[in-house]
């Protein structure tokens, strides 16, 4: 039983510790590249946007896997409402375990097992960014997106510093003081290879999209099946992956989703005491 409690609330604090990584704030700075024609740059912008779809709802099946000091694996459901929300139901054998419910305003994490909540406001995590659920919808997919925006046209060539290359880089040009990111872009595909994020004085965060299908099926567009981030927690390197089953995809009007809320029951907690209960179990 130790060791299926371990496994538990490493998965939580993982799910936990992610999510609120993904949200921090890295800005965005704007820097002037050697550009292709203005024509070759529309045309190629054309393509990233081909590969970026409208839909309204996802539920897709997700596996969170963990690599480092130890190596685990959660499964789970995820159901995405386009520009509205994002919910992580984690189970194991069978039974769930965890929740994670991420809007405009707030990352909630429900411990099931042991009745319990962490609530983040968004706004600590972000400041001042004009960043929303779409972008985060978009960063968990391997898409490219404008911050703020919940869509990506082809106008909005405009607000990026588009350089031709091998990856073609896209730099939103939106400059708030914390840093920097840049999308890297296969030529060969227009999907979203890498996205580099680069705070002030601090190294380079790395999140890498690949396996590519179509996505919403039928369609031109293309999401990652894997999405990839290194992270650093209690000073451990770690790599953390979710990996999306898009095969058992449902789409838009075949989504039902279910209400979120927060029992009466539950004791609200803070992320360090999730820390220190995961520190408790090693």
């Amino acid at each position: 039983m130790n060791s299926l409690r371990k496994l538990y609330f490493s998965s939580l604090l993982i799910l936990s510790a992610t999510l609120c990584l993904l949200m921090l704030p890295t800005g965005c700075k704007s820097h002037k590249d050697a550009l292709g024609s203005v024509s070759s740059v529309s045309r190629s912008f054309e393509g990233i946007v081909e590969r970026n779809p409208s839909w309204e709802a996802l539920q897709v099946p997700f596996t969170l896997r963990l690599s480092g000091a130890q190596n685990l694996s959660v499964g789970g459901v995820a159901t995405f409402r386009r520009a509205q929300s994002v919910n992580l139901s984690m189970r194991f054998m069978g039974i769930e375990v965890a929740v994670a419910d991420i809007t405009d305003t707030a990352i909630v994490v429900c411990d099931k097992y042991n009745k319990r909540y962490l609530d983040v406001d968004i706004a600590s995590l972000i400041g001042q960014l004009p960043l929303n659920i779409s972008n985060f919808e978009d960063l968990l997919l391997g898409r490219v997106f404008l911050p703020g925006a919940n869509s990506l046209s082809v106008a909005d060539s405009r607000n990026f510093q588009i350089s031709k290359g091998n990856p073609m880089t896209l730099k939103p040009k939106v400059d708030l003081n914390y840093g920097e990111c840049v999308f890297n872009i296969a030529p060969e595909t227009m999907t979203l290879s890498s996205l580099d994020i680069t705070p002030h004085g601090r190294d380079v965060v790395r999140i890498t999209c690949s396996d590519f299908t179509e996505a919403p099926a039928g369609s031109k567009g293309m999401m990652a099946s894997l999405v990839s981030v290194p992270l650093t927690l209690k000073n451990r390197p770690l790599n953390v992956s979710l990996e999306w089953n898009f095969a058992k995809a449902k789409w838009n009007d075949e989504v039902k989703p279910k209400p979120f809320s927060i029992p009466a029951n539950y004791t609200k907690m803070d992320f360090q005491s999730l820390l220190k209960a995961a520190e408790a179990l090693r």
